[in-house]
């Protein structure tokens, strides 16, 4: 692979989504309390995407089963988050989100607001290209798609 590297045949943005990937797939195993094992790409894929699958059907699912009155609580977790100062020093840290309890990791945490372009339709986003103008609720990916939380804002508040 070192070959590879040194000769720039690789495809960067492809690496960089099998390694975190790998990174999910070993915490999916941990979640479901078990070793990760040797397998494909597209094994691990599926098993990740099962996963998350599962937990957020089984979390939504007795949302829904409180609103109609089926169960006295919708999702029982050992943690709750809260928004507060960052602890990371820095002057533009700003807030952060905490987890208070424990979480086995792999486990579904919170969702998070905000649009998603594909990196086809980045030009489309306003202040193109400089399009972190002015907006501090920008989050990119390794393929290059970008979260834009600027227009919810108003939600991302109420929760602090």
């Amino acid at each position: 692979m070192g070959a590879l590297i040194a000769k720039k045949l690789i495809n960067w943005q492809a690496l960089q989504e099998r390694l975190d990937l790998q990174a999910v797939y070993r915490l999916t195993c941990m979640y479901g309390g078990r070793q990760p094992q040797q397998c494909s790409y597209e094994k691990q894929y599926l098993e990740v995407h099962c996963s998350i699958t599962k937990q957020l059907n089984d979390c939504l699912g007795n949302l829904h089963k409180y609103i109609q009155g089926y169960i006295e609580k919708p999702c029982v977790r050992n943690f709750t988050l809260s928004i507060r100062e960052s602890s990371i020093s820095h002057p533009l840290a700003g807030k952060g989100v905490f987890l208070k309890g424990s979480a086995i990791p792999g486990t579904f945490i919170t969702f998070h607001p905000g649009l998603v372009y594909l990196a086809k339709d980045v030009r489309k986003m306003a202040n193109y290209p400089v399009i972190s103008k002015d907006n501090c609720f920008l989050m990119s990916r390794y393929d290059g798609c970008v979260l834009d939380a600027k227009d919810f804002d108003s939600d991302i508040q109420a929760l602090m």
